[in-house]
C-alpha cells in the first residue's frame, strides 16, 4: 500500500516559505514562563528526592541534631515529676433509692 501527497504544489515556479506574522513566535512571556518552569521542577526534585528527610536544625554550639519537637516542661512547685495528680472518687456518685 502506498501513500501520496494530497498537498499539491500550486502551478508555477517553486516559492520560499512564507515568514510568520510578527506577532507569532518566542517572545519575554514564553521565555520567562519556561524559566519559571525550571525552577519550579528543581525545586520538586529537590524537596521530594535530595533534601533529608524530617526537620534536622541544628541549634548553634550543639552537635547533636535537633528534631524540633521537644519542648522543655514544667512542673508546679511542690509535685514531683514522673507523678500525675490524683483524684478523690465520690462516695455518693448513684442516686438513692429512698
Amino acid at each position: 500500500m502506498s501513500q501520496t501527497n494530497v498537498n499539491v504544489p500550486p502551478p508555477g515556479p517553486p516559492q520560499p516559505p512564507v515568514a510568520p506574522p510578527p506577532d507569532q513566535g518566542m517572545g519575554y512571556g514564553v521565555v520567562v514562563g519556561v524559566l519559571v518552569a525550571l525552577v519550579v521542577l528543581a525545586l520538586l526534585v529537590y524537596f521530594l528526592l535530595i533534601a533529608p528527610p524530617g526537620n534536622t536544625v541544628t541549634p548553634v554550639g550543639s552537635t547533636n541534631p535537633s528534631t524540633g519537637g521537644s519542648v522543655p516542661i514544667s512542673t508546679p512547685s511542690g509535685s514531683s515529676a514522673g507523678t500525675l495528680p490524683s483524684a478523690t472518687p465520690l462516695e455518693s456518685a448513684s442516686p438513692s433509692a429512698s
